[in-house]
């Protein structure tokens, strides 16, 4: 994952997931705290994942498009605890030395950064998706759907492919490569080198305009796009509470409806800006500047985003009394 590493005091940008810090010893405490934290995000991730992809299945009243695209994130977030944190625990235990050579380790070098990383642009243009869908349900109200049974599954594959598309360098970028000082093999991407001595990590000027674009391409566009898109879909909604009462009964639980799944997929975008805001916002900086930051703060900052994967079905079953009661029913019956 591009990630953000401390040296000498000062934060640096680094992409193959703190690697430079294989350098330094880190405390038994600090280590364990750490291995906690990364098994405390598999459990929960993992659990409230797959419990959510289950009951959504599973329970016939939550089968909707809003739902399904639900599901569709919940699958990209179970990438993160099978790909990113056993390299995580891992490279805490044994340090961020690579063990496995030949051909097939660095095949699992590409695939690991290829497959933790694709999650991300799966949620955010599924978030985009959905607030599409709920842009034209709440300012169209009288027109069909906009997406059918089979427009959902060609939007799905779409998503799956564009998303690859857009993390398919990372195949390139990264290799093995063995330190002659220490004879340490490493994981690392094209620009980044190790050196222990002079306790230095460069990045060149065309990887840091590389990736403010790709910075500008994944996060700034998108959320630009879900902005304007909610605060139209707010005020929208807004006229209809001021008339609602003159609706029939059938119309005012279909705006209330709208207003719940609305507001959850609101949440969603939300949840996923609050943890990824920091690290996005520190990761600017270092393009344009140099930030001095400290070693505990640095390490939060790349750890944060992975809380997203938690936050997703807690949003879910906070806002839908649907998912509550099937969740209910698929734990009675195990």
């Amino acid at each position: 994952m591009t990630s953000v590493t401390i040296i000498n005091g000062v934060l640096q940008s680094n992409t193959s997931t703190d690697s430079f810090l294989d350098c330094h010893n880190s405390s038994v405490e600090a280590k364990a705290l750490k291995v906690s934290a990364w098994s405390l995000i598999f459990l929960l991730s993992s659990i409230g994942n797959v419990l959510m992809i289950t009951t959504v299945l599973k329970t016939r009243a939550l089968h909707s498009n809003n739902s399904f695209f639900m599901v569709n994130m919940a699958i990209s977030d179970l990438l993160v605890p099978l790909f990113v944190v056993p390299q995580q625990v891992m490279s805490e235990i044994a340090g961020y030395a690579w063990h496995v050579y030949g051909v097939f380790g660095a095949c699992v070098c590409k695939i690991i950064h290829f497959a933790g990383e694709i999650s991300i642009p799966v949620s955010i243009l599924t978030m985009i998706v959905i607030a599409v869908e709920r842009f034209h349900c709440v300012v169209f109200p009288l027109r069909p759907p906009l997406i059918s049974a089979v427009r959902f599954r060609i939007i799905v594959a779409a998503i799956w492919i564009v998303s690859a598309v857009l993390e398919s360098f990372r195949f390139f970028v990264f290799s093995l490569r063995q330190r002659q000082v220490s004879g340490h093999t490493y994981c690392l991407a094209i620009w980044e080198d190790i050196d222990c001595n002079n306790k230095s990590l460069k990045a060149t000027k065309s990887t840091l305009n590389s990736f403010l674009g790709y910075y500008l391409l994944v996060s700034v566009t998108p959320f630009i796009i879900l902005a304007v898109l909610y605060s139209v879909i707010v005020v929208k909604l807004n006229c209809h509470n001021k008339t609602v009462h003159l609706a029939p009964e059938a119309e005012q639980l279909r705006n209330k409806k709208t207003r719940k799944v609305t507001f959850m997929s609101l949440a969603v975008v939300v949840g996923f800006a609050v943890v990824w805001a920091p690290f996005w916002s520190v990761s600017t900086k270092l393009v344009f500047d140099q930030l001095k930051i400290s070693k505990a703060l640095v390490q939060t900052i790349s750890f944060l985003p992975y809380t997203y994967t938690i936050i997703n079905p807690l949003i879910f079953y906070t806002f839908n009394k649907c998912f509550r009661n099937g969740l209910k029913q698929i734990l009675k019956c195990s």
